[in-house]
């Protein structure tokens, strides 16, 4: 979205996930003047990803990002550092993501596997 100076508006990000990316950078060891940047590029990426109706979670769609950054003339070194926030984002956010819901997965076969049958009475009844 364009506003009245003609920038372009970005996605805001949910509190949560600054939160997580900020941990995630921390633990990477990213140094604390460099964070701001990597956020940047996490709100440019996931900016690109509503604009052209791509899905932020699949990782072939950073190759996308980073040939827009190329036609837009970034140097290679903040196409670098765009490419790492983001592998930062897949890794830690995306990645959990995805595990989170395989050990959802496997919770409900598991829980389906060990469910009572019809034919059994999965609450005991004391006679009183």
């Amino acid at each position: 979205m364009i506003d009245s100076s003609g920038d372009h508006d970005f996605l805001a990000i949910s509190p949560n996930l600054t939160q997580l990316f900020e941990a995630l950078l921390a633990k990477q060891g990213i140094p604390i003047n460099q964070r701001s940047y990597y956020h940047k590029w996490l709100r440019y990426y996931l900016d690109f990803c509503d604009k052209y109706h791509l899905e932020p979670s699949e990782r072939h769609n950073l190759s996308a990002f980073d040939e827009k950054l190329h036609a837009k003339n970034q140097p290679e070194p903040q196409r670098q550092q765009a490419k790492q926030a983001i592998a930062v984002y897949y890794e830690g956010i995306v990645g959990y993501q995805v595990a989170s819901l395989k050990n959802q997965a496997e919770v409900m076969a598991q829980t389906k596997s060990t469910a009572p049958t019809s034919n059994s009475n999965p609450i005991a009844v004391a006679n009183p």
